[in-house]
């Protein structure tokens, strides 16, 4: 009722009142677009922040860019891009294949004819040379003397800003950086959702814009429209223009015809957009699945071989090591573990999916990383379950509890690039940008569930809705717990627990956090392993560790942590020890305190903190750390 008082009130100040010089539209109207039916009202206030766009440097035709100038493509003036003609400009266009001949007028309410030849009918995905067409063809319908869009997009601060603008009649592509977001008109309408309708643009474009040749010089404004344009999920992604009514008289404004043409065209491209930004995701995926799929001959193999018992490859042994291992037994340990947990019977999982599982968890991590690759992932794993088969912990933990901790273990460094978290923020990669915190740890696990979501490798796929989420939900906690500042924050609570023999094995927190403490000691077993063993990681960690030290020194220009500079690498011994008295002792003996058939680690620690103090004293001389790569004084000599 109200909505038809209003619109009774607005004819009726049609007639009797002279059209006001700038009518911001409050309500959407239903009308009907190009080539469908009628759609919905939609209140703007539901629109949120933009998650993509469409940039001409994502054109799947080339041929109508042209690179023109050196000047920065977010520049004001920039010409770095430039339309090559996809059509004629003329008052008609031409009768070609790429862009039809209208066949009359087109009228509101009926179907647009070049737009049905153009689309054939259906939302084709948009390219820079079909929006070419586009504009001209909106610009000829609506006797504009100039039609435009651009797209929203957002900055390296976070920022929403305009992006690249496609025009009917300029040869150019232009950027805005943030300063003119909140001054030109196209801006302003997109950041309030609202349509807009200037009938005499000189005498109020200041009340809204503060710039004057954003888009074209001032005096050349004479009438406007602007509508936004979003998706179904109503995310303003863009807005289109048109400038100037023809002729070019004082009388010649945009009357309500162009303005509903216009939306008509903004809510088509939106669908083609939509399209075309699906596709691209599509297409991605499809790229990412096949670079992380193992190889078929390498499933097949796996999937036939006949799988050695755990006492073959000593899993159940605290000393387990994987330097005399092939990388078919590493993958043949795994799948060994999976077994005797009963894992794939458990959740019924299928057998030949559990090996490409295993294969594609192999292939993701980097084979060019010193430490922090598939053998540590393989050490982690096996110290996992060598725990989960104790008799203290085999009865306690459920059996997806379980199934979350062996992926976590198995997958809680896939993609480690050989940096800590420290280098990710300094060196401002895009990891930290994207997570904030515990970048690296965010990473592994959304490569974790990739890799279970890729198809194949669905390991998870016959557990019911409830057990999926709580399983991913665990997977998540672990992998994030491996980060030491998370292990640093909850130890407290756990050390209390330890010492007042107060664990309750029935209180979720309690098990939660004997969960992540678990994570922890399998991620840093490497110290409670015999001498040799350990001597030997030691030496590729700091080299991982040095390495990153002289990128942050030689590349990044900052002093690197004392533990990552090389210069200090005849410390090394100091270092392990103080590593051991402040990380991995006190866990270790926590956790023999609540599990007695732990105690292996804190005895393996205990030696190797005896090793290092004897070679950080200066006894041992005839043990001699390895490490690759060069100090200054190294680097001076061989220059």
């Amino acid at each position: 009722m109200n909505c038809c008082v209003e619109r009774a009130q607005a004819a009726q100040t049609l007639k009797t009142e002279p059209r006001s010089k700038m009518t911001i539209l409050g309500r959407r109207r239903v009308s009907h677009p190009p080539c469908g039916p009628s759609r919905g009202d939609v209140h703007p206030a539901t629109m949120e922040r933009p998650h993509s766009c469409l940039s001409v440097h994502q054109t799947d035709d080339p041929v109508c860019l042209d690179r023109v100038g050196g000047r920065s493509p977010r520049s004001l003036q920039s010409t770095y891009f430039s339309f090559s003609p996809c059509v004629s400009r003329s008052k008609c266009l031409p009768h070609s294949l790429s862009s039809p001949r209208p066949a009359g007028q087109c009228k509101r309410g009926e179907s647009c004819n070049f737009m049905m030849r153009l689309f054939g009918g259906l939302i084709r995905p948009l390219q820079n040379k079909i929006i070419c067409q586009i504009l001209q063809h909106l610009s000829e319908i609506t006797q504009a003397q100039r039609c435009c869009l651009s797209m929203t997009t957002v900055d390296k601060t976070g920022v929403k800003c305009l992006g690249s603008l496609f025009q009917s009649d300029e040869e150019s592509v232009y950027g805005y950086t943030q300063a003119e977001w909140d001054k030109c008109i196209m801006g302003y309408v997109v950041s309030t959702g609202r349509p807009l309708n200037i009938s005499d643009a000189r005498e109020v474009i200041n009340d809204v814009c503060s710039v004057s040749s954003l888009i074209w010089p001032y005096s050349q404004f004479k009438s406007l429209v602007a509508y936004t344009f979003f998706f179904f999920t109503f995310l303003r992604i863009g807005v289109c223009q048109l400038v100037n009514k023809m002729p070019f008289t004082e009388t010649e404004v945009f009357s309500r015809a162009d303005e509903h043409f216009l939306e008509d065209f903004a809510v088509y491209c939106a669908l083609g957009l939509q399209k075309f930004n699906a596709q691209q995701r599509a297409d991605k995926t499809r790229v990412l699945s096949y670079q992380i799929s193992a190889l078929q001959e390498e499933i097949d193999a796996l999937e036939e071989a006949v799988i050695p018992s755990a006492d073959v490859f000593s899993l159940l042994d605290f000393g387990f090591s994987d330097f005399d291992m092939s990388q078919t037994a590493m993958t043949q340990a795994v799948v060994r573990m999976f077994l005797d947990l009963n894992l794939p019977q458990e959740f019924n999982i299928d057998y030949k999916t559990l090996c490409q599982w295993v294969l594609s968890v192999q292939k993701c991590y980097r084979s060019n990383v010193v430490y922090h690759n598939w053998s540590h992932a393989l050490r982690t794993a096996q110290c996992m379950f060598a725990m989960l088969q104790t008799k203290e912990l085999k009865s306690h933990f459920s059996s997806l509890e379980v199934l979350a901790l062996m992926i976590a273990s198995l997958c809680h460094d896939l993609d480690h690039r050989g940096v800590n978290n420290s280098f990710i923020e300094r060196s401002n990669q895009p990891l930290a940008q994207l997570y904030g915190h515990s970048s690296l740890e965010h990473h592994h696990y959304d490569m974790c569930l990739l890799i279970l979501n890729n198809p194949g490798s669905q390991i998870l796929s016959s557990l019911s809705l409830n057990e999926y989420r709580a399983c991913v939900q665990m997977i998540e906690k672990n992998i994030l717990a491996t980060d030491l500042a998370i292990y640093i924050e909850k130890r407290t609570n756990f050390f209390k627990l330890a010492q007042s023999n107060s664990c309750l094995w029935t209180e979720e927190g309690h098990r939660e956090l004997l969960r992540s403490m678990l994570m922890t000691a399998s991620d840093i077993c490497a110290i409670t392993k015999p001498w040799p063993v350990q001597k030997r990681i030691a030496e590729l960690v700091a080299t991982e560790f040095f390495a990153q030290g002289d990128r942050e020194k030689y590349e990044l220009n900052i002093q690197p942590m004392h533990v990552m500079d090389r210069e200090n690498a005849t410390r090394l011994p100091h270092m392990q020890v103080d590593y051991i008295d402040g990380i991995c002792s006190p866990l270790f003996e926590a956790l023999a305190s609540i599990c007695e058939s732990c105690s292996p680690l804190k005895e393996g620690c205990r030696r190797n903190r005896k090793h290092w103090q004897q070679l950080a004293d200066g006894g041992e001389e005839e043990e001699r750390i390895k490490i690759k790569g060069k100090t200054d004084g190294e680097r001076e000599e061989a220059s």
